[in-house]
């Protein structure tokens, strides 16, 4: 069974969703409005569930605490084998720390394959979980799927864009 978690964070100015089962965390996603028919348990009702353990450390790292996001499982279920290691690869990529696509296809296996780097970011459903926004293009940001302003405060809060 699955439990959800929310909260509003003041710094990203969205909503924080989690999704978890006793096992792995299913998704993480960002909203700026909040569907009314959504029933979700608060970060404020304490229960030992994944999903307000996962929800603590995003409040806290958010807040700017350094947390370690890899002691989490995460349900990668239905991704291919280069998904799961471009995902894998971008787990290890440290806070404070960017890497772009070219390299974290190459660190997966497939030095060529940039483009299809940049769509599994593009698909990551754990956001921050999987630190997609830690891999930037050459030359720009790149993308992100939660918009380039979200992008950009995680990585002015981790200390890597300072001048933006």
């Amino acid at each position: 069974m699955n439990t959800v978690k929310s909260f509003y964070s003041r710094y990203l100015e969205r909503h924080v969703r989690i999704v978890a089962n006793d096992d792995v965390v299913r998704e993480i996603s960002f909203h700026t409005g909040w569907p009314r028919n959504l029933q979700t348990g608060r970060l404020r009702d304490k229960d030992p569930s994944l999903a307000t353990s996962v929800a603590e450390d995003l409040h806290e790292y958010l807040k700017g605490g350094d947390v370690d996001f890899r002691k989490y499982a995460l349900d990668l279920e239905g991704f291919t084998d280069f998904e799961t290691s471009v995902i894998n690869e971008a787990r290890k990529i440290s806070r404070g720390s960017v890497m772009t696509y070219s390299e974290l296809a190459q660190v997966s296996g497939r030095p060529r394959a940039a483009r299809a780097v940049g769509n599994v970011m593009h698909k990551n459903v754990h956001v921050i979980l999987v630190p997609c926004h830690r891999v930037v293009g050459k030359r720009d940001l790149g993308g992100f799927s939660s918009g380039l302003e979200v992008k950009r405060k995680l990585l002015r809060l981790e200390g890597c864009l300072k001048g933006m």
